[in-house]
């Protein structure tokens, strides 16, 4: 347990002291709150103008969290680039030659970035739903209290899914050791892929849908389990997409170790 201590801090140091490190954060921190309240104050002026069914369906909570839609890129770009940049600088046989062991230095990366993450998340993902819910004050606007039912529950889940969607991409950055290129495959599995399965067949799309990040995500951050597209409850989410990060997590780490750098 020393030597993972030992590495955890070295690494916890290094990421603190990279720039594109602090960047990401500043820019997750900044989409999640910034985007979230200006959808908060769009809504809160539009909430008149909405039709008796869309006030019936109205979720609070849920225009907080809009600012998930781009902070969860940027969590993305953090995850990517706190392996792949040591493998671009050639760093990485440097990180090596001081801690040798490869599966517990994988480990300690991950639980560094979960620390960060984590952090990082809980403070925006709670500011945000804060600011947005005093912006909700016009006539018959409905706002969230951290007293309702379900709202804790969907702040935890939502923190959660900014986690797992940076350490899917340290992950994906193990595996394939290139920026541009672990960033585009992320890319294309939470945006992309959606587009794609929406074009499919119904028969399909209602089978696969559910099973994408981006609708795990979706159904953790909300309160109702209904959308356009049948998907899991929040909890049941939450577990398929830790079984996701927890099996390429181990693809990973195998390879890592297997592979030469």
């Amino acid at each position: 347990m020393s030597g993972f201590l030992r590495i955890f801090r070295a690494e916890f140091r290094k990421f603190l002291t990279v720039r594109s490190s602090i960047i990401g954060i500043t820019v997750n921190a900044a989409l999640t709150i910034g985007f979230g309240a200006l959808i908060c104050a769009v809504m809160n002026q539009q909430y008149t103008s909405l039709s008796y069914q869309e006030r019936l369906t109205f979720e609070p909570v849920i225009f907080s969290f809009a600012g998930i839609l781009f902070g969860q890129f940027a969590a993305g770009v953090i995850g990517a680039q706190f392996i792949t940049s040591e493998f671009a600088t050639g760093a990485i046989h440097t990180t090596l030659a001081a801690s040798p062991r490869r599966l517990t230095l994988f480990a300690a990366k991950a639980a560094v970035l979960k620390v960060v993450l984590l952090v990082v998340s809980a403070m925006s993902v709670i500011v945000s739903f804060v600011v947005g819910q005093a912006l909700l004050n016009g006539p018959g606007v409905p706002r969230a209290h951290f007293s309702d039912p379900g709202v804790w529950r969907q702040i935890i889940l939502t923190i959660l899914y900014l986690v797992l969607l940076g350490l899917t991409a340290l992950a994906i950055g193990f595996l394939l050791r290139q920026t541009a290129a672990t960033i585009s495959v992320f890319v294309v599995v939470l945006l992309v892929l959606p587009i794609i399965d929406v074009l499919l067949p119904s028969s399909i799309r209602d089978a696969t849908f559910k099973y994408l990040p981006s609708s795990l995500g979706r159904a953790m951050m909300s309160g109702e389990t209904a959308y356009i597209y049948p998907v899991f409850s929040p909890w049941a989410s939450a577990g398929i997409f830790v079984a996701y990060v927890v099996v390429l997590s181990a693809v990973s780490a195998y390879l890592f170790q297997r592979r030469d750098t």
